[in-house]
Order: structure tokens, then sequence, then C-alpha cells
């Protein structure tokens, strides 16, 4: 099941980047993909916006 973070950012990409797909290669990374070659990864890093 997607989270909502992810459904966000699959839909960011496709508006902004149609050539380019990403596709889920484990918690928490990310593939991109242009013309069936991966061009890049994503790292995605949990932040906390309250101060301790």
């Amino acid at each position: 099941m997607k989270s909502w973070a992810e459904e966000k950012f699959r839909q960011f990409v496709k508006a902004n980047f149609p050539s380019v797909r990403v596709t889920k290669k484990g918690l928490p990374d990310f593939m991109v993909i242009k013309d069936d070659k991966v061009i890049g990864f994503i790292e995605v890093k949990r932040v906390s916006l309250l101060k301790s």
C-alpha cells in the first residue's frame, strides 16, 4: 500500500517530468528511470520540524 507522501511524490514527478518515472527500490529509496535506464536515486529522510 502506498503512503500519502509516496503518492504525492509520484504525482509531482509525473506532472513535472513526464518522461521520467520512479519506482520503489526499497524503503525509503526510489529509482528514477528514463527510457528504461536508471538515471538516479532518491533517498528520503524523515525530519521533524518540531523544536525539542
